[in-house]
C-alpha cells in the first residue's frame, strides 16, 4: 500500500485522522494516484490521442469522487474519507 502519514497542518486543519483507531490513514500524491488510475481506466483510443482521453477520465472521476466527498484533497495530495 502506497501512502504517506499526513502532515500536523493536514490534520489539524482536516478531522477524522485521530478517530481512526487500529487504523492508519494515509494520503498520497496526486501524480501517484493518476499513474495508477491511468493502468486501469479502460478507454477506446481509436477515437482520439490515448494520453487526452486518459486525462479527462482520471479528471472526471477525480471530480465524481471530490463533489460527492468520497475523497478529499490538500495541495497536492489527496486521501479517501471514510464514514
Amino acid at each position: 500500500m502506497h501512502g504517506i502519514e499526513p502532515s500536523a497542518e493536514i490534520k489539524a486543519q482536516y478531522g477524522g485522522f485521530d478517530s481512526m483507531v487500529g487504523k492508519m490513514q494515509k494520503i498520497v500524491h496526486i501524480d501517484h494516484w493518476r499513474d495508477e488510475a491511468y493502468k486501469v481506466i479502460s478507454i477506446d483510443a481509436s477515437s482520439g490521442d490515448k494520453a487526452q482521453l486518459l486525462k479527462k477520465a482520471f479528471k472526471r472521476c477525480r471530480d465524481k469522487l471530490f463533489n460527492d466527498k468520497y475523497t478529499v484533497e490538500h495541495g497536492e495530495y489527496v486521501w479517501r474519507v471514510f464514514g
